[in-house]
């Protein structure tokens, strides 16, 4: 009778066990599904629920994560540090959900300007070889802040070198704690030592054009900042020149995704340098047609399209654009219009291909190129 008695009882525990594991699934998976719909308060009101029932402290630190998560989309960052520092008091939460919280804490910390506090958490994760690159080198990185906040340019440039310096760090943590090393000089504005860092940034990153321009741009900023246009200008020049050679040497290998990059690449730096003022000039209109003709080159015709109808939609008449421009601009759209209506057959679709041809050959001026290949390409159509 004691056996059957304490295997009844063993049955019913395992029974709540399982009822309550069903419970906290069925919860969490409810807050999810609210969370996507943007049911902030009520995803936050049924992940309180599946705390309550959790059974682990794996689950506990889980659900404790996701609260943390709405709360600082929410902007109630009290709140999330809170579920924050109760998963890191969890004994038995998961090393890696202690090492999330941990981070989160600090970046909170930073955001907030409490650069000592911030430091407190993210040396922990750096601390713990365990933690995954992804944070070790993100912590290393606000650490670096941190001390940049302070001031304490010295200390910053040294644990940025720690990320520079480490052949196993990942590229986009190098470059960004480059960036670092330059802009603690720019703060003491020690400019030549800034563009030297950043020198040395866009050469980490030479297989990489749009994120090269993005380097070489603050380094045309820090020249203009100085005051010296003509550097800035030979900076920008030098660059476009790099690129389309770049472009070049891929276009002879038809290598059409490269040379899409490299003149990405000089038109990002132009639009960055003068957005108002470049988006008007013939080389801009000029960067957006051959970058339509590359995509249209690799068989995407939409985005080439969408390139194309941007330098259409370009007014040669508007304030700014001197008459030579203006004539060169409306050459450039002549183009993009027989590149469209030449995507559009390539497409499949004749009958708006035949309406462009016979919209641009009733263009006054048409150039002479583009009137005798659109003839040759309507003729093939009929």
């Amino acid at each position: 009778m004691k056996r059957l008695l304490s295997t009844l009882a063993l049955l019913s525990a395992i029974t709540i066990a399982v009822a309550a594991a069903e419970t906290y699934q069925g919860y969490y998976q409810k807050a999810r599904q609210e969370a996507h719909q943007g049911n902030v308060k009520g995803a936050r009101a049924t992940l309180q629920q599946a705390l309550t029932v959790a059974q682990t402290d794996a689950q506990k630190s889980k659900v404790l994560l996701d609260i943390a998560q709405l709360d600082k989309k929410e902007k109630n960052n009290l709140q999330a540090r809170q579920a924050w520092l109760q998963v890191v008091a969890l004994q038995g939460a998961p090393k890696e959900n202690k090492q999330v919280a941990l981070f989160a804490l600090g970046g909170s910390y930073l955001d907030e300007d409490n650069f000592v506090q911030a430091r407190q958490y993210l040396s922990q994760v750096v601390a713990d070889k365990s933690a995954n690159q992804f944070l070790q080198e993100s912590s290393q990185l606000g650490i670096v802040s941190s001390f940049h906040g302070q001031r304490q340019y010295e200390e910053a440039r040294q644990e940025a070198r720690k990320v520079v310096d480490n052949p196993n760090a990942t590229l986009t943590s190098r470059l960004i704690a480059q960036q670092q090393i330059a802009e603690t000089y720019v703060s003491q504005n020690q400019l030549p030592q800034a563009r030297a860092e950043l020198t040395q940034a866009e050469q980490l990153v030479s297989s990489l054009p749009i994120q090269q321009a993005a380097v070489r741009l603050r380094i045309v900023r820090l020249y203009a900042q100085e005051n010296n246009a003509e550097e800035a200008l030979k900076s920008l020049n030098s660059f476009g020149s790099m690129m389309t050679l770049r472009a070049k040497k891929a276009l002879d290998k038809k290598d059409y995704a490269t040379a899409r990059e490299s003149f990405s690449a000089i038109l990002a730096l132009r639009n960055g340098y003068d957005a108002k003022g470049s988006n008007r000039s013939p080389q801009t209109i000029g960067l957006l047609l051959v970058i339509g003709q590359m995509y249209q080159f690799e068989g995407n015709y939409p985005k080439a399209k969408e390139m194309y109808y941007s330098v259409v939609a370009v007014n040669p008449e508007a304030n700014g654009i001197s008459k030579e421009d203006a004539v060169t601009i409306r050459t450039l759209q002549q183009s993009a219009r027989l590149d469209i209506a030449r995507a559009l057959v390539s497409q499949g679709n004749s009958a708006e291909a035949k309406k462009a041809y016979v919209a641009l050959l009733n263009t006054p001026d048409l150039y002479p190129a583009y009137k005798k290949g659109a003839e040759g390409d309507l003729a093939k159509l009929k």
